[in-house]
Protein backbone atom coordinates (compact mmCIF):
# COMPACT_ATOMS: atom_id res chain seq x y z
CA UNK A 1 0.00 0.00 0.00
CA UNK A 2 1.51 2.96 -1.09
CA UNK A 3 2.23 6.08 1.59
CA UNK A 4 0.01 9.49 1.22
CA UNK A 5 -1.14 11.78 4.35
CA UNK A 6 -4.39 13.16 2.12
CA UNK A 7 -7.48 11.53 2.85
CA UNK A 8 -8.57 9.93 -0.26
CA UNK A 9 -12.35 9.88 -1.23
CA UNK A 10 -13.36 7.10 -3.80
CA UNK A 11 -16.69 7.70 -5.42
CA UNK A 12 -18.31 4.59 -7.27
CA UNK A 13 -21.22 5.43 -9.32
CA UNK A 14 -21.53 9.16 -10.93
CA UNK A 15 -25.47 9.51 -9.90
CA UNK A 16 -26.80 12.05 -8.66
CA UNK A 17 -25.55 10.98 -5.47
CA UNK A 18 -21.90 10.86 -6.38
CA UNK A 19 -22.24 13.97 -7.73
CA UNK A 20 -23.63 15.97 -5.19
CA UNK A 21 -21.00 13.95 -2.67
CA UNK A 22 -18.24 14.78 -4.98
CA UNK A 23 -19.15 18.52 -4.86
CA UNK A 24 -19.38 18.57 -0.93
CA UNK A 25 -16.24 16.71 -0.60
CA UNK A 26 -14.34 19.26 -2.88
CA UNK A 27 -15.53 21.97 -0.21
CA UNK A 28 -14.00 19.49 2.81
CA UNK A 29 -10.51 19.54 0.97
CA UNK A 30 -10.37 15.35 0.45
CA UNK A 31 -8.58 14.07 -2.90
CA UNK A 32 -11.22 12.52 -5.04
CA UNK A 33 -11.73 9.85 -6.99
CA UNK A 34 -14.80 9.17 -9.43
CA UNK A 35 -15.27 5.90 -11.55
CA UNK A 36 -18.43 4.97 -13.43
CA UNK A 37 -19.09 2.28 -16.45
CA UNK A 38 -20.97 5.05 -18.34
CA UNK A 39 -19.04 7.87 -20.43
CA UNK A 40 -22.17 10.52 -19.86
CA UNK A 41 -21.62 10.31 -16.23
CA UNK A 42 -18.02 9.87 -15.68
CA UNK A 43 -16.41 13.06 -17.71
CA UNK A 44 -14.27 15.61 -16.22
CA UNK A 45 -17.13 18.21 -17.22
CA UNK A 46 -19.56 16.31 -14.88
CA UNK A 47 -16.54 16.39 -12.08
CA UNK A 48 -14.59 19.57 -11.97
CA UNK A 49 -14.16 19.10 -8.63
CA UNK A 50 -12.32 15.97 -8.82
CA UNK A 51 -8.68 15.39 -9.25
CA UNK A 52 -9.45 12.02 -11.43
CA UNK A 53 -12.36 10.80 -13.39
CA UNK A 54 -12.01 7.50 -14.74
CA UNK A 55 -14.64 5.76 -16.97
CA UNK A 56 -14.13 1.72 -16.58
CA UNK A 57 -16.07 -1.54 -15.74
CA UNK A 58 -15.87 -1.58 -12.31
CA UNK A 59 -14.19 -5.23 -12.54
CA UNK A 60 -11.65 -3.48 -13.14
CA UNK A 61 -11.47 -1.29 -10.34
CA UNK A 62 -7.71 -2.93 -8.38
CA UNK A 63 -5.76 -1.63 -11.80
CA UNK A 64 -7.38 1.78 -12.02
CA UNK A 65 -7.60 2.62 -8.16
CA UNK A 66 -4.25 1.97 -6.30
CA UNK A 67 -4.64 0.89 -2.70
CA UNK A 68 -3.64 4.25 -1.10
CA UNK A 69 -3.62 4.86 2.87
CA UNK A 70 -6.37 6.84 4.07
CA UNK A 71 -8.85 5.71 2.13
CA UNK A 72 -13.07 6.48 2.27
CA UNK A 73 -14.51 4.43 -0.27
CA UNK A 74 -18.56 5.26 -1.53
CA UNK A 75 -20.19 2.84 -3.32
CA UNK A 76 -22.89 4.38 -5.18
CA UNK A 77 -23.67 2.21 -8.41
CA UNK A 78 -27.02 1.96 -10.66
CA UNK A 79 -27.50 -1.65 -9.24
CA UNK A 80 -26.77 -5.03 -7.49
CA UNK A 81 -23.83 -6.30 -9.69
CA UNK A 82 -21.50 -2.90 -9.98
CA UNK A 83 -22.71 -2.94 -5.70
CA UNK A 84 -21.35 -6.10 -5.51
CA UNK A 85 -18.60 -5.92 -7.45
CA UNK A 86 -17.47 -3.15 -5.72
CA UNK A 87 -17.42 -4.08 -2.42
CA UNK A 88 -16.27 -7.80 -3.90
CA UNK A 89 -12.88 -6.14 -4.67
CA UNK A 90 -12.67 -3.90 -1.61
CA UNK A 91 -12.72 -6.30 0.94
CA UNK A 92 -9.44 -7.57 0.07
CA UNK A 93 -8.05 -3.99 0.74
CA UNK A 94 -7.33 -2.25 3.99
CA UNK A 95 -9.87 0.99 4.02
CA UNK A 96 -10.44 3.55 6.63
CA UNK A 97 -14.14 3.70 5.25
CA UNK A 98 -16.58 1.79 2.95
CA UNK A 99 -20.21 2.65 2.78
CA UNK A 100 -22.97 0.84 0.40
CA UNK A 101 -26.05 3.01 -0.62
CA UNK A 102 -29.39 0.33 -0.81
CA UNK A 103 -32.53 -0.20 0.71
CA UNK A 104 -32.36 -3.08 3.73
CA UNK A 105 -33.53 -5.87 0.85
CA UNK A 106 -30.77 -4.83 -1.58
CA UNK A 107 -28.14 -4.67 0.82
CA UNK A 108 -29.29 -7.79 2.48
CA UNK A 109 -29.00 -9.42 -0.38
CA UNK A 110 -24.98 -7.67 -1.35
CA UNK A 111 -24.02 -9.42 1.51
CA UNK A 112 -25.11 -12.74 0.87
CA UNK A 113 -23.23 -12.45 -2.41
CA UNK A 114 -20.17 -11.28 -0.51
CA UNK A 115 -20.39 -14.47 2.32
CA UNK A 116 -21.17 -17.27 -1.24
CA UNK A 117 -18.55 -15.68 -3.00
CA UNK A 118 -16.06 -16.81 0.41
CA UNK A 119 -15.37 -13.63 2.60
CA UNK A 120 -16.08 -14.04 6.24
CA UNK A 121 -19.10 -12.32 7.92
CA UNK A 122 -15.92 -10.19 10.44
CA UNK A 123 -15.04 -8.65 6.42
CA UNK A 124 -18.76 -7.69 5.49
CA UNK A 125 -19.63 -6.53 9.27
CA UNK A 126 -17.04 -3.69 8.10
CA UNK A 127 -19.46 -2.49 5.35
CA UNK A 128 -21.31 0.83 6.38
CA UNK A 129 -25.16 -0.03 4.50
CA UNK A 130 -27.42 1.24 4.60
CA UNK A 131 -25.17 4.20 4.10
CA UNK A 132 -25.30 7.19 6.02
CA UNK A 133 -26.20 8.87 9.21
CA UNK A 134 -30.15 8.79 9.54
CA UNK A 135 -30.77 12.36 8.98
CA UNK A 136 -34.26 11.67 7.09
CA UNK A 137 -33.31 13.51 4.13
CA UNK A 138 -34.29 11.27 0.39
CA UNK A 139 -33.07 14.32 -2.03
CA UNK A 140 -29.26 13.49 -3.52
CA UNK A 141 -27.42 16.26 -1.88
CA UNK A 142 -29.14 15.40 1.78
CA UNK A 143 -27.60 12.13 1.34
CA UNK A 144 -24.56 13.34 0.51
CA UNK A 145 -24.52 14.98 3.55
CA UNK A 146 -25.59 12.14 5.86
CA UNK A 147 -22.32 10.54 4.22
CA UNK A 148 -20.36 12.59 4.43
CA UNK A 149 -21.41 12.88 7.70
CA UNK A 150 -20.61 9.74 8.55
CA UNK A 151 -16.78 9.86 7.11
CA UNK A 152 -16.18 12.42 9.44
CA UNK A 153 -17.90 10.66 12.65
CA UNK A 154 -15.82 7.40 12.12
CA UNK A 155 -12.94 9.11 10.97
CA UNK A 156 -13.26 11.49 14.27
CA UNK A 157 -14.33 8.34 16.48
CA UNK A 158 -11.19 6.60 15.87
CA UNK A 159 -8.10 7.13 13.06
CA UNK A 160 -7.59 3.28 13.15
CA UNK A 161 -7.71 1.00 10.17
CA UNK A 162 -9.74 -2.30 11.17
CA UNK A 163 -11.68 -1.29 13.85
CA UNK A 164 -15.27 -2.70 13.16
CA UNK A 165 -18.44 -1.34 12.89
CA UNK A 166 -20.07 -2.41 15.34
CA UNK A 167 -16.94 -0.93 17.74
CA UNK A 168 -18.06 2.61 16.07
CA UNK A 169 -21.27 2.27 16.36
CA UNK A 170 -21.11 1.53 20.25
CA UNK A 171 -18.80 4.32 20.63
CA UNK A 172 -20.83 7.16 18.74
CA UNK A 173 -23.78 5.82 21.15
CA UNK A 174 -21.64 6.97 24.09
CA UNK A 175 -20.95 3.52 25.65
CA UNK A 176 -18.63 3.43 28.32
CA UNK A 177 -15.68 0.81 29.06
CA UNK A 178 -12.08 -0.30 27.64
CA UNK A 179 -11.52 0.01 23.95
CA UNK A 180 -8.65 -2.83 23.70
CA UNK A 181 -7.09 -2.34 19.78
CA UNK A 182 -4.43 -4.34 18.55
CA UNK A 183 -1.14 -2.35 18.06
CA UNK A 184 1.59 -4.48 17.13
CA UNK A 185 1.45 -8.21 15.61
CA UNK A 186 3.99 -11.23 15.00
CA UNK A 187 3.81 -14.15 13.37
CA UNK A 188 0.20 -15.64 12.85
CA UNK A 189 -2.03 -14.01 15.04
CA UNK A 190 -5.56 -14.00 13.99
CA UNK A 191 -6.08 -10.80 13.67
CA UNK A 192 -4.03 -7.62 12.42
CA UNK A 193 -2.90 -3.77 13.51
CA UNK A 194 -5.69 -1.62 13.99
CA UNK A 195 -8.63 -4.20 14.95
CA UNK A 196 -10.35 -3.89 17.88
CA UNK A 197 -13.07 -4.37 20.52
CA UNK A 198 -14.77 -2.50 23.05
CA UNK A 199 -15.27 -4.15 26.71
CA UNK A 200 -18.27 -2.35 28.08
CA UNK A 201 -18.94 -1.63 31.89
CA UNK A 202 -21.65 -4.04 31.64
CA UNK A 203 -19.87 -6.84 30.37
CA UNK A 204 -21.32 -6.46 27.22
CA UNK A 205 -18.03 -6.87 23.93
CA UNK A 206 -18.29 -5.15 20.98
CA UNK A 207 -16.08 -6.42 18.27
CA UNK A 208 -13.35 -9.17 18.26
CA UNK A 209 -9.36 -9.09 18.32
CA UNK A 210 -8.97 -12.36 17.28
CA UNK A 211 -11.17 -14.84 19.57
CA UNK A 212 -10.48 -17.80 21.70
CA UNK A 213 -8.77 -17.79 25.13
CA UNK A 214 -6.44 -15.03 23.87
CA UNK A 215 -9.62 -12.76 23.46
CA UNK A 216 -10.77 -14.00 26.59
CA UNK A 217 -7.61 -12.71 28.22
CA UNK A 218 -7.91 -9.61 27.56
CA UNK A 219 -12.01 -9.38 27.99
CA UNK A 220 -10.31 -10.56 31.80
CA UNK A 221 -7.86 -8.00 32.08
CA UNK A 222 -10.11 -5.28 30.82
CA UNK A 223 -12.26 -5.66 33.54
CA UNK A 224 -9.05 -5.96 36.49
CA UNK A 225 -9.66 -2.57 37.33
CA UNK A 226 -5.81 -1.73 36.83
CA UNK A 227 -4.65 1.68 36.01
CA UNK A 228 -5.30 2.77 32.15
CA UNK A 229 -4.28 3.38 29.41
CA UNK A 230 -1.97 0.57 29.41
CA UNK A 231 -0.36 -1.73 27.08
CA UNK A 232 -0.26 -5.57 27.32
CA UNK A 233 1.03 -8.39 25.55
CA UNK A 234 -0.10 -11.90 24.75
CA UNK A 235 2.64 -13.96 23.49
CA UNK A 236 0.83 -16.88 21.48
CA UNK A 237 4.20 -18.57 20.24
CA UNK A 238 5.24 -21.85 22.48
CA UNK A 239 6.26 -20.58 25.45
CA UNK A 240 2.76 -19.39 26.28
CA UNK A 241 0.85 -21.13 24.18
CA UNK A 242 -0.13 -23.70 26.71
CA UNK A 243 -0.66 -21.40 29.17
CA UNK A 244 -3.41 -19.68 26.60
CA UNK A 245 -4.45 -22.88 25.41
CA UNK A 246 -3.90 -21.14 21.79
CA UNK A 247 -2.17 -23.42 18.77
CA UNK A 248 -1.00 -20.75 16.60
CA UNK A 249 1.85 -18.78 16.63
CA UNK A 250 3.02 -15.01 17.21
CA UNK A 251 1.72 -12.35 19.53
CA UNK A 252 0.16 -9.32 19.82
CA UNK A 253 0.63 -6.01 21.28
CA UNK A 254 -2.40 -4.37 22.94
CA UNK A 255 -3.25 -0.89 24.28
CA UNK A 256 -6.10 -0.56 26.48
CA UNK A 257 -7.67 2.82 27.14
CA UNK A 258 -10.85 4.03 28.94
CA UNK A 259 -13.87 5.39 27.34
CA UNK A 260 -16.20 7.38 29.83
CA UNK A 261 -19.72 6.95 29.09
CA UNK A 262 -21.10 9.74 27.34
CA UNK A 263 -24.34 11.25 25.32
CA UNK A 264 -24.65 9.37 21.72
CA UNK A 265 -23.10 11.78 19.09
Amino acid sequence: MEKDERLHLVILGGGHVGHALCRLASVMGYDITVMDDREEFASPGRFPEADRVICAPFAQLEQRIPPLENSYYVIVTRGHQGDFQCADLLLGRRFAYLGMIGSKKKVKEVRQRLLEAGHAWEQVEQIWAPIGLKLGGNEPEEIAVSILAQIVQVRNLSGKEGTSQQVQKALAAGIGGVLVTIVEKSGSAPRGVGCAMLVADDGTVYGTIGGGVMEHQAILDAGSGRKFPAEIRYDLSSGEAGALGMVCGGSILVRMERKPQRPAL
